[in-house]
C-alpha cells in the first residue's frame, strides 16, 4: 500500500515587468526561495525565511499575518560580492580572504558567512559557489538615495586575498543610467567595457554628500609605505628544537624603489645582511590569489608572452595533466583538465612542439592558481640554409 505525502512551503515566481506597457512576463518558478529573498524581506518586513519553516509545519498564510499581500515601502538594491575576475572573463578567484570590511548601519544588511572580525580566515576554493557576501541596501526616501546610499557603502568596503567583482559593482553603481533607472536586461552587455574598472567611486561619493573624503585617503597606498632607506630586521628562529640549524638575525634594506603598486606587486632593489655576508639583490613580489597549497615550491608562474609556455588561464582544483615530460603535444591539443565548482575545463596548446617540463601534481586533485605554468615546450631549432 503506497500513500502519498504532500509537503508545503513557499516558493519563488519570477517576471519580467515593463513599467511603460504595464505588462510582464513569466519567466519561472521555483519551489524554494530565492537567492534574491533579501530584497523582498527589507521592503516588506516579512522574514521569508522563518515564513518557510511555519508553513512547512503546518501553519496557514492567515495564521502568520499574511492573508493579503504585504505593502512594499521604499526601495532596496541587492550586490552580490563574489570571487571572481570581471578582467578575465569573469573567472573563479581562489585563495584566503586576508581582509573583509563592509560597513553597516541603517537600511544596510550583510548576509554572509565570512567572519568579518578576521579571527576565523575563510579559504575559497574550487568546489563551491563563489559568492562571499550579499550587500543589501535599502532607503524608504527614493530610488536615487537607495543607489546614493549603495555607493557610500561600496567605496567603503575592503576585500583583500582574492580578486572579486567589487570594482564592477562599483562602476554600474557610479553610471547615470542606474542612477536614473534607464538600465535594461541588456544594459551591461552593452557597458561592460564602461563599467568595468570601477569607475573612480569615491569621486561620485564625494560631489553627493556633504562630507568629503580626506585628500589623502585618494593617495596610492603604496606611496605612503615604502622608500629607500626602509628597514627590516628579520629573525629566523627554527620551530622544530631536533633542527640542527640556529637562530638567525638577518637585515633587509631597501635602496632603491623602482616600482610599488603594494601590495599588488612591488619591484626594488634590497640589500640582505646576514652574519656572515652581504649581498645586493633586485627583488620582485607579486600578490596572488591561491590557497597556500597552491603555491608549494615545485610550482612556477608561467608567462603568457612566452611562445613556450602552456599557462594555466583560471584558478581552480587540477584534476589531470595528460602530457609527460618529453611527450609531443599537438596545436590545441588538450593537454589538462581544471574544475571550476561544478564544471571541467579543458587546458589546451596554443602551439605544437615537444614537452620539455610538466608539472608534477602532488595530490588527486590540487589547488592551482591562475598563472601556473602547466607545461613548457622545448626551443625550436630552425634547420640553416
Amino acid at each position: 500500500m503506497m500513500r502519498a505525502v504532500h509537503y508545503r512551503s513557499l516558493g519563488t515566481v519570477e517576471f519580467l515587468v515593463n513599467e511603460q506597457l504595464g505588462q510582464f512576463y513569466f519567466l519561472e518558478i521555483n519551489p524554494r526561495i530565492q537567492v534574491e529573498h533579501t530584497i523582498t524581506e527589507t521592503v516588506t518586513g516579512v522574514d521569508l525565511v522563518q515564513a518557510q519553516l511555519f508553513i512547512a509545519q503546518g501553519y496557514s498564510l492567515a495564521q502568520l499575518g499574511l492573508a493579503t499581500c504585504p505593502e512594499a515601502r521604499g526601495h532596496s538594491i541587492q550586490l552580490r560580492l563574489c570571487a571572481e575576475d570581471p578582467q578575465a572573463n569573469f573567472s573563479l578567484s581562489v585563495g584566503k580572504i586576508t581582509e573583509f570590511s563592509v560597513p553597516t548601519g541603517n537600511g544596510v544588511r550583510v548576509d554572509t558567512h565570512i567572519d568579518m572580525s578576521g579571527l576565523s580566515p575563510v579559504v575559497i576554493g574550487a568546489q563551491f559557489d563563489n559568492l562571499l557576501a550579499k550587500i543589501i541596501v535599502t532607503s524608504l526616501f527614493s530610488w536615487q538615495a537607495t543607489v546614493l546610499k549603495a555607493r557610500r557603502v561600496l567605496a567603503d568596503t575592503r576585500i583583500s586575498g582574492v580578486k572579486t567583482n567589487l570594482n564592477l559593482l562599483r562602476g554600474i553603481l557610479a553610471h547615470e543610467d542606474f542612477l536614473n533607472g534607464t538600465v535594461d536586461t541588456q544594459w551591461l552587455e552593452t557597458n561592460l567595457a564602461q563599467v568595468q574598472l570601477g569607475e573612480s567611486i569615491s569621486r561620485s561619493v564625494q560631489t553627493t554628500t556633504q562630507t568629503p573624503r580626506s585628500s589623502s585617503s585618494s593617495l596610492p597606498q603604496s606611496n605612503l609605505l615604502f622608500r629607500p632607506g626602509d628597514a627590516w630586521s628579520i629573525t629566523l628562529e627554527p620551530l622544530n628544537s631536533h633542527q640542527d640549524s640556529q637562530r638567525q638575525q638577518q637585515h633587509l634594506q631597501l635602496t632603491r624603489v623602482l616600482q610599488s603598486d603594494f601590495p599588488s606587486s612591488l619591484s626594488a632593489e634590497v640589500q640582505h645582511t646576514m652574519p656572515s655576508s652581504s649581498m645586493a639583490y633586485r627583488m620582485k613580489l607579486e600578490s596572488t590569489n591561491t590557497a597556500a597549497s597552491a603555491m608549494v615550491s615545485s610550482h612556477r608562474r608561467g608567462d603568457p608572452h612566452n611562445p613556450r609556455h602552456i599557462v594555466l588561464p583560471l584558478s581552480g582544483k587540477l584534476v589531470e595533466v595528460l602530457v609527460s615530460a618529453g611527450d609531443t603535444v599537438q596545436e590545441n591539443q588538450v593537454v589538462a583538465f581544471v574544475k571550476q565548482m561544478k564544471m571541467e575545463l579543458e587546458v589546451r596548446s596554443p602551439r605544437a612542439g615537444r614537452a620539455q617540463w610538466v608539472f608534477e601534481m602532488e595530490e588527486e586533485e590540487e589547488d592551482v592558481a591562475e598563472g601556473v605554468l602547466l607545461v613548457e615546450l622545448e626551443e625550436e631549432v630552425r634547420g640553416k640554409l
